[in-house]
This record gives C-alpha cells, structure tokens and sequence, in this order.
C-alpha cells in the first residue's frame, strides 16, 4: 500500500490532492486537516470530504486541539458517517490511542508513530502496526521487536524497547534543543545516509550537537554497534 501524505491545507486543496493522488495510482491519503480553530463538526467534515476521493488515514495529532473528549467524539462519529476513513496514525498520546483503537477495532487499521514503545502500549486495544525510525538504517532491530510481537513474546519485546527504542529517543530528545524531527535527521547523517540539513525556518544540528548525538551513552550510534558487533 502507498498513502499519500497530505500537508494541513484548507479542505478544498486536500480534496484536490487526494482527488489527484488517487489518478495517478496511490491506494490512501493521510489527511492533516489546520490545527487552530476546529470545531468537531468541522473536523469529521474535512475527513469525510477527503475520503471520498481516497481511502484516508487520520493524522491523529490533528485532533489534538478538539481535547480528548472532542477527539474521540470525532472518531465516534467517522466511524457511524464515513466508510472510507481506514485508520488512524497515533501521535496524539495514549489517553488518545486507547479508547480509540477500542472504538475503530476491527473497523480501522491504526498504527503507531516511530516508538516501538508506543506500539507496546497500544497492541492491547487494537493495534495493526507502527512505523520505525530504526528501519531505515538498521532494519535488523525492526524485524526482532516484530518477530517477538508476532510470536507472542512479549519480554522480548520489551527487551529490545529497553536496549534501543527508550535509550534512542531519551538521547534523539536531549542532544539539541532543535527537536526530534532535526535528531533524526542528524541520526540519517551519522548513519551515512543522507545530510542533516533542513529548510529555513528550521534549525539544524550544529556540528558540537551532532558530536554529543555520536558519543551519547547509550545512543543510536552505540545501540547499532551493539548489534552489528552481536551479530
């Protein structure tokens, strides 16, 4: 499957670009409708104007400003009006995730962001997936924490979150006041990848950050050669 990943556009540009994703063969959109000023009402809309033109994946954050209680009426009320709304990616926050999945399970297929420890926590209430900053350079992580889920072994799961996923985004947070987006961006640098740079207005990692990003205990860099040294 290839979604399509729209920018927060008001409703008609969202719907033209779905409209034209659609022609030229890709299977989803996800949708990321503007932030400020959103009732519910408005909000189940935009959704519902963009699927029908192309399956559509919510981008959960998007609720966000609705508050919990609005976020989740919006889902009840996709879930009863559109049925071509197919999941949601969670980067709202577990008070979110939960009662969702539990909602949309067996509707929906939702997913996770780049933590494998929020897909931990999610897997209970309904779960399909997640995505995985690791993925791109040491895919080899990806696939273990993937194995153990399928197989049911959840300590060995939790195992690799512990030695990777928590230490690497402790570090990915901490490294510079940039964020996270610009942490891995730095991380892709270091892994010979691509470079850390990004578009203005948005901070790049210094070359001291990058530095302190390379040599951070328990880091990406030192939890990938941890592995490649393990085999």
């Amino acid at each position: 499957m290839f979604l399509a990943a729209a920018g927060p556009w008001w409703r008609d540009q969202a719907v033209a670009f779905a409209r034209y994703a659609a022609e030229i063969g890709a299977d989803g959109v996800l949708a990321s409708p503007p932030y400020r000023g959103v009732t519910v009402r408005d909000s189940v809309d935009y959704f519902l104007a963009v699927s029908r033109e192309l399956p559509t994946v919510i981008l959960s954050a998007t609720l966000a400003p609705l508050g919990l209680g609005g976020a989740l009426e919006a889902v009840r009320l996709l879930l009863a009006e559109g049925d071509r709304i197919i999941g949601f990616k969670e980067d709202y926050g577990p008070e979110f995730a939960r009662p969702a999945c539990l909602l949309s399970q067996g509707t929906w297929s939702n997913f996770a962001g780049g933590q494998k420890q929020t897909h931990l926590d999610m897997l209970p209430y309904g779960c399909d997936g997640y995505m995985s900053v690791l993925v791109v350079f040491k895919p080899e992580i990806t696939r273990a924490y993937w194995d153990a889920v399928e197989r049911g072994d959840i300590p060995a799961a939790a195992g690799i979150i512990r030695d990777y996923d928590m230490p690497m985004f402790d570090l990915l947070g901490a490294a510079s006041p940039a964020g996270i987006d610009a942490a891995q961006h730095a991380m892709m640098e270091l892994a010979g990848i691509s470079g850390r740079w990004r578009r203005p207005p948005l901070s790049d990692y210094t070359t001291a950050e990058l530095e302190r990003l390379r040599a951070g205990p328990a880091g990406p860099v030192a939890a990938v050669s941890r592995v490649s040294r393990e085999g």
